[in-house]
């Protein structure tokens, strides 16, 4: 049977283990206040790729930035991305990425798999207010995201493919959005990372 190793990174509050749950049906913890994922976690589960079983786990990681630095869960992340087939970063409208890629260059060295591929999952586009410009952001009629959130979402792109294009060696990567709350684009990230 095939293995498929998957690992998710981001910082806390992003909603990696909410995506987690949405993706694959399993039951981390998750609580919006509260950071809940504070060890490795990784769950196993068979599923049928390219008309073949195959066997995927999956690696849930503690928050990045939740302490003055990513030491204290450096040796998770480090196992984590040295069985990853795929890596998945979890981002989102309203943030910086400067910890994301610092993270991005520790690991680097642990990314043993020379044919890893990697996927940024920009989720929570459903936020009412990026900055200090709150809109409407969900189209709750089509169950998706609304006309000036899209707007967001395309300069949020360009400005997730700038930062990680230039400075980062995972190329090529895609940058899926996503909303776990609302299982808005999770087939589409799902079949990202199951190829």
């Amino acid at each position: 049977m095939k293995q498929h190793n998957i690992c998710f990174l981001g910082q806390t509050g992003y909603g990696k283990s909410s995506l987690i749950n949405a993706l694959f049906g399993t039951k981390f913890m998750t609580d919006p206040l509260v950071s809940c994922t504070k060890e490795l976690y990784s769950v196993s589960k068979i599923v049928k790729i390219e008309n073949e079983m195959t066997m995927v786990t999956v690696y849930d990681t503690p928050g990045i930035g939740e302490f003055s630095s990513n030491s204290v869960y450096q040796e998770y992340y480090n196992y984590a991305v040295e069985r990853a087939d795929h890596i998945v970063l979890v981002l989102t409208l309203d943030r910086t990425d400067s910890t994301s890629q610092d993270l991005l260059e520790s690991i680097l060295p642990y990314v043993k798999n020379e044919n890893v591929r990697f996927t940024i999952a920009l989720n929570k586009i459903d936020s009412g207010a990026v900055g200090e410009k709150e809109y409407i952001a969900w189209d709750t009629e089509n169950n998706g995201p609304s006309d000036d959130c899209k707007r967001l979402i395309d300069e949020r792109f360009g400005t997730i493919r700038k930062n990680y294009s230039e400075e980062m060696k995972f190329l090529p990567f895609e940058i899926v959005p996503v909303c776990a709350m609302y299982h808005y684009g999770i087939e589409n990230l799902k079949e990202r990372i199951l190829k």
